[in-house]
């Protein structure tokens, strides 16, 4: 029992250590501006966003686009902790306009700001492949504070004329994270909005590659694992460089 109690203690160790790493929330935040003729969003060949200003600072003077996300993984919690890093924050700065090019009844020819919102704060994958805890923890989350929190939030953010994508991750269960979400947002807006519904930014790229070369338009809308297989977790995608 001995090697066991060593090997079990030295787990509990490093997992605790993991977690302490988390316990910060990820913040809403303005990361730029966008308008039909200029995504303002790409910065040059930097590998961020023009701007990572928490919501709460920022002024109302302009509509907004609000891009809803499920909750930060592990790029998310590099310094600076913010929304939308790695492959995921390069996919809206480059695909973004695709984006509203399928979904062209959305009028964004005036300058927007851009805000990323993640419906749970907290690292729901616990820094791991998000197929391990990512979706217990959510619905956990979810259930317990997550949702009423993620309206509360929505509530304050959400002004008449914003445009709100829901792109959270599928997710598994009986009811799938992005339909929980997709609730949740009917609930805060009080019918207001009509949401942009599209897969994660993760798999934008991928959407773009399946049309490449074709005179065909990519389509990022919500799939099923009926017409084309689910795949949100960033780590196997293909790499962001």
């Amino acid at each position: 029992m001995m090697n066991l109690d060593l090997f079990i203690g030295h787990a509990e160790s490093l997992l605790q250590k993991k977690i302490k790493n988390i316990k910060i929330i990820c913040p809403d935040q303005f990361i730029g501006f966008y308008s039909k003729s200029n995504n303002g969003l790409k910065n040059g060949k930097r590998k961020d966003f023009p701007f990572r200003i928490n919501t709460d600072e920022i002024p109302e003077d302009l509509p907004k686009i609000i891009i809803i996300l499920e909750s930060p993984h592990k790029y998310e919690y590099s310094v600076p902790i913010g929304p939308a890093k790695g492959l995921t924050g390069r996919n809206i700065r480059e695909y973004l306009t695709d984006v509203f090019e399928q979904f062209n009844t959305y009028d964004v020819t005036k300058k927007h700001r851009v805000v990323l919102i993640n419906a749970i704060q907290y690292q729901c994958s616990l820094g791991f492949k998000t197929s391990i805890f990512r979706n217990q923890m959510f619905n956990f989350c979810w259930d317990k504070f997550g949702k009423r929190n993620f309206i509360s939030r929505l509530k304050k953010i959400y002004h008449d004329n914003d445009i709100i994508i829901n792109s959270s991750t599928a997710g598994a269960g009986v009811i799938r994270i992005r339909e929980k979400v997709k609730s949740a947002i009917e609930e805060a807006v009080e019918g207001k909005a009509n949401p942009i519904e599209v897969e994660h930014p993760s798999n934008w790229l991928l959407r773009m590659m399946e049309v490449a070369g074709t005179d065909n338009a990519p389509d990022f809308s919500w799939r099923t694992e009926g017409n084309t297989p689910i795949n949100d977790d960033e780590e196997s995608q293909i790499s962001e460089f």
